[in-house]
C-alpha cells in the first residue's frame, strides 16, 4: 500500500510519485499542453459516422478526435448494441467522457457511457445497476456495501462501492454521495448552456487522481505522508487538496520542503527509479535479467537466465522465473505499460513450477489496480496478461519515438530534457546569488524554453530573475550548464 505521495512542479510540468516502503511504485505527469483528458466530460460534435469501422469520430477539441465505437456509444450498457448509426448521427451533439488518452496516430478513446469516481464510490447517471467492487473479497462487506450504495443512488442510475469503501461508515458513504451527484448536477446545468466542441468536467489533476483513486481508505490505508516541494509544488497540492473538500478531512497535512539540500525526488530515489524504468533491461538477483520490449502492437518481456539452453538445472531456472515473476508487476505499474503483455519466461519442465511462477505472478499484479490476471502458458511456454492503458507509458512520454540504432536505451525528448533544466533552474533561483541565470542547451532545448507561447513561458516570474538561454551544438540533447551572474 501507498505510505507517501510525493509532488514536484515547475512552470512545464507537474510529477506525483507513489512510494511504498521506500519504492517508487507509480509515476503520474502533467505536461502543460499535453494534459491527460482521461476521465474529463466533453460535450463533442459527431464529425463522422464510419460504418465500415462500425464507429463515429466525435470532436471534443483535442486536436484530433476522438474515436467512439458502437459498444460504447449506447448510454445505456443494457441496450442492445446493433450498429453504430443506431446510436449517433453526424452533426449531433453527444456527451462523452474520456477513458483513453490519444497514443501514436490514435485519438483519444471516448464512451457515452460516464463514469464520475469518487473516493468510495463511482457514479454512472443513467445507468442502473448497484455492484461492488470484485476486488472487495469479503462477500459480507460487499453485500453491506451494496444495500448502501442501493439507498443513495438516484432511479436509474448506477451507484458502485469502490474497493477503497470497505470498512468505510454509511455517512462517509453518503457524503461520497452527495459530493458526486453535485459534480453531475454541475456537468448537467453547464451542458445546457455549452456549445460543442466544450470540456464540462475536467479529471486531469494526477494529486487529486492519486489521492482518490490509489491510496485507499482509513483504517486500512497506511498513506502517512503527502511532501511537496516549496513553490509551484505546494501551490499545486493546496488547491488539490481543497478540490477533494470533505475527502481530504481525513487525510495527512501536507508537508513542504524547503528545498534544503538534494532535490525532494533525488532523496526519495524517485529520478533514480525514473531513470531505471527508462532502461529495457532489468537484472534481477540470480544474476539473470529481464528484456522489456515495448511497441504498437504489444509489449514483449523476455527472462534472459543467461545460461542457455537447460544449463543450470530446473532449480537454477525455476529461481530466476520467480524472481522475474515478482518483479514484472512492479515494472508494468512503474512504466505506465498498457495492453496486451506477452512474457516468455525461461522453460520449466514441470507442471508444478510453472504454477508456482504463475502464482508469483498474480501475487505481483494483486496491487496494481489496472492489471488483470494472468491465466497460464500456452502450449509455446508464453503467459498472457493486460492491463489497462489509459495513456502513453512513461517512455512514450519521457522519450523520443524510436532508440538510435546502436543504442536499447531511448534518448529523452527535448521537452523532458527542458523539463530538467526548469527544475534545475528552480533550484538554482533558491541558492545562487543575485541576478540573472544563464542557461545553455543543445539548441532544439533552448528554443523550447525561449518560446513565448510554449509551456515555460512562465519560467521568468517564477524564478523570479531574468533568464538567458545559449543554445550550443557541444555535447548531446541531455547536456546543459547553468550558471549565475
Amino acid at each position: 500500500m501507498i505510505d507517501t505521495i510525493a509532488v514536484d512542479a515547475t512552470p512545464g510540468e507537474m510529477r506525483v510519485a507513489l512510494i511504498a516502503e521506500g519504492r517508487t511504485v507509480e509515476l503520474l505527469y502533467r505536461r502543460a499542453g499535453r494534459e491527460s483528458r482521461v476521465g474529463g466530460v466533453y460535450l463533442g460534435r459527431v464529425t463522422r459516422v464510419a460504418p465500415g469501422l462500425d464507429a463515429a469520430f466525435v470532436e471534443i477539441g483535442a486536436g484530433r478526435a476522438g474515436f467512439l465505437d458502437a459498444p460504447d456509444a449506447r448510454p445505456d450498457p443494457q441496450a442492445p448494441i446493433g450498429a453504430i448509426g443506431d446510436h449517433v448521427q453526424e452533426g449531433a451533439a453527444v456527451l462523452v467522457q474520456v477513458a483513453r488518452d490519444a497514443v501514436g496516430d490514435k485519438g483519444p478513446k471516448l464512451t457515452r457511457r460516464l463514469a464520475l469516481p469518487g473516493r468510495f464510490l463511482v457514479l454512472a447517471p443513467g445507468q442502473p445497476g448497484i455492484r461492488a467492487s470484485r476486488r472487495i473479497a469479503d462477500d459480507a462487506e460487499a453485500a453491506r456495501l451494496t444495500r448502501i450504495a442501493q439507498r443513495l443512488a438516484r432511479p436509474g442510475d448506477g451507484l458502485a462501492p469502490r474497493t477503497a469503501a470497505s470498512g468505510a461508515s454509511e455517512d462517509a458513504l453518503a457524503t461520497d454521495a452527495r459530493a458526486l451527484y453535485a459534480l453531475w448536477d454541475g456537468i448537467e446545468a453547464a451542458r445546457g448552456e455549452a456549445r460543442p466542441p466544450a470540456l464540462l468536467h475536467d479529471d486531469s489533476d494526477p494529486l487529486v487522481r492519486a489521492l482518490r483513486d490509489r491510496v485507499g481508505a482509513p483504517p486500512q490505508w497506511r498513506l502517512g505522508r503527502i511532501v511537496a516541494e516549496a513553490g509551484p509544488a505546494a501551490v499545486a497540492a493546496r488547491a488539490a487538496r481543497a478540490r477533494l473538500g470533505d475527502d481530504a478531512i481525513s487525510l495527512p497535512a501536507i508537508e513542504i520542503d524547503d528545498g534544503g539540500g538534494a532535490p525532494l525526488f533525488e532523496r526519495l530515489g524517485v529520478e533514480d527509479a525514473i531513470e531505471d524504468a527508462l532502461s529495457p533491461l532489468i537484472p534481477l538477483p540470480s544474476g539473470a535479467r529481464l528484456a522489456i520490449e515495448e511497441t504498437e502492437a504489444l509489449t514483449a518481456i523476455d527472462v534472459d537466465t543467461g545460461l542457455g539452453g537447460s544449463a543450470g538445472g530446473e532449480t537454477t531456472t525455476l529461481r530466476a522465473n520467480l524472481e522475474a515473476a515478482a518483479e514484472i508487476g512492479p515494472a508494468l505499474r512503474l512504466r505506465g505499460i498498457g495492453g496486451l503483455v506477452v512474457i516468455d519466461f525461461a522453460r520449466l519442465r514441470r507442471v508444478d513450477h510453472r504454477r508456482r511462477v504463475l502464482a508469483a505472478l498474480n501475487k505481483a499484479l494483486a496491487s496494481d489496480p489496472a492489471a488483470g490476471r494472468a491465466f497460464g502458458f500456452s502450449r509455446l511456454g508464453l503467459v498472457e496478461l493486460a492491463r489497462r492503458r489509459i495513456g502513453p507509458s512513461l517512455s512514450e512520454l519521457l522519450c523520443e519515438p524510436r532508440p538510435p540504432a546502436a543504442d536499447r536505451r531511448r534518448a529523452k525528448s527535448a521537452e523532458t530534457v527542458a523539463n530538467e533544466i526548469a527544475r534545475a533552474l528552480v533550484r538554482a533561483a533558491r541558492t545562487a546569488r543575485p541576478g540573472p541565470l544563464a542557461v545553455t542547451a543543445a539548441p532544439e532545448v533552448a528554443r523550447l524554453l525561449a518560446d513565448p507561447g510554449g509551456p515555460f513561458a512562465g519560467l521568468e516570474r517564477a524564478l523570479g530573475r531574468a533568464l538567458a538561454l545559449a543554445p550550443t551544438s557541444d555535447g548531446g540533447r541531455e547536456t546543459f550548464e547553468i550558471t549565475a551572474g
